[in-house]
This record gives C-alpha cells, sequence and structure tokens, in this order.
C-alpha cells in the first residue's frame, strides 16, 4: 500500500521483505536514496537496528520510521531520537507528508557538494 501510494506520486520504489537484503541493496546501490520507509516490527532485525546499521554506514540518509505497536519513541534509543515517525494506522495525506518531512529534514548532498 505505501509503495503504491508513492509511486502514484510518480516517486521510484524498490521493496523489501528482507531488512538484510535491504541493506546489502542500498550499500550495492552507494546509498543513491532520498528515503528509507521501515516499519519498526520487522522479522530477523527491526527496522531500529536497520536505521542503526544504516547511519552507522552511510551517516544522515533519510530515514522514515513507521509501526501501529511501538508509538512512545523515548524507548527507540538516543540515536534514533532524530528520526521522523509515523504511527499506523495512516492516512495517504499523512504519508505523503512524512515522506516530504524526512527527506526535507535529511536532504541528499547536491552532486557538487564535497
Amino acid at each position: 500500500m505505501i509503495a503504491t501510494a508513492l509511486r502514484s506520486r510518480h516517486y521510484e520504489v524498490t521493496t523489501f521483505t528482507d531488512p538484510s537484503k535491504a541493506l546489502d541493496w542500498l550499500t550495492g546501490a552507494r546509498w543513491d536514496v532520498d528515503l528509507v520507509v521501515t516499519d519498526i516490527m520487522m522479522p530477523e532485525r527491526s527496522g531500529l537496528a536497520l536505521a542503526k546499521a544504516i547511519r552507522a554506514k552511510a551517516g544522515r540518509v533519510a530515514i522514515l520510521l513507521i509501526s501501529a505497536w511501538l508509538s512512545d519513541e523515548a524507548l527507540w534509543g538516543e540515536d534514533q531520537q532524530d528520526l521522523p515517525f509515523l504511527a499506523k494506522p495512516f492516512t495517504m495525506p499523512e504519508l505523503l507528508g512524512a515522506v516530504e518531512e524526512a527527506m526535507a529534514r535529511f536532504p541528499r548532498p547536491t552532486r557538487d557538494s564535497p
């Protein structure tokens, strides 16, 4: 549903059901992405752990965390406190607003940047 909504707004979307495969793909793509959207509750690795791994390898990549279960941001840990969060259920306008906010908060460097 999220991928469909973002594609309808002309975002290019790549999806994964396995956090490790997503991390491998991001590494192979040389972190050339505008935003990573991840659910906090996932099999094998939590979205928080995925965000931490992304930050360790790529710095300040834009990440949007979503969850229906973990809405208390105080439980996330200090290194994820600055990450945008969207609680489920949400509307498509709320999703699109959160996506825009996350990308504005962590813009990719321009190709001319050192």
